[in-house]
């Protein structure tokens, strides 16, 4: 490998080794429904500062960076901006376009209640007590 080799590249490495830390230290702390509630905010484009602030009440900014940063890793997002210009909070990501297929598929199917002929499924705010009560 030469520097010639790796100069169109080297903005990407860059980006990357600013990003592999956050997921190295905090990817133990994000859970895979926290990466749910991430992945939710990119049905348009958004910039990393823009997604951050969204989910400021929901999570530190050092778990939503990390979130969008492991969503990225897993091909869950893509961002053209980083093979372009160093990251920052102006960096655009969004839904990878095999994500996108998966979300329209999911959207056509219709709930599990739909089909059940006893109506939706218990859930933790809707139980039955030992006489058959709902509360």
């Amino acid at each position: 490998m030469t520097n010639a080799w790796l100069e169109p590249h080297r903005q990407w490495i860059q980006n990357w080794q600013q990003i592999n830390p956050y997921i190295v230290a905090n990817g133990r702390f994000v859970t895979p429904q926290m990466l749910d509630i991430v992945a939710q905010l990119f049905d348009i484009p958004m910039a990393l500062f823009d997604a951050e602030h969204a989910l400021q009440r929901r999570m530190e900014k050092q778990l939503a960076r990390t979130a969008i940063f492991m969503l990225l890793h897993q091909g869950r997002l893509t961002s053209d901006d980083l093979s372009k210009q160093a990251l920052s909070g102006a960096t655009i990501f969004l839904l990878a376009p095999s994500v996108q297929k998966k979300r329209v598929v999911k959207r056509l199917i219709p709930p599990i209640y739909k089909t059940f002929p006893l109506g939706p499924p218990l859930t933790p705010t809707r139980c039955k007590d030992s006489e058959g009560q709902i509360y």
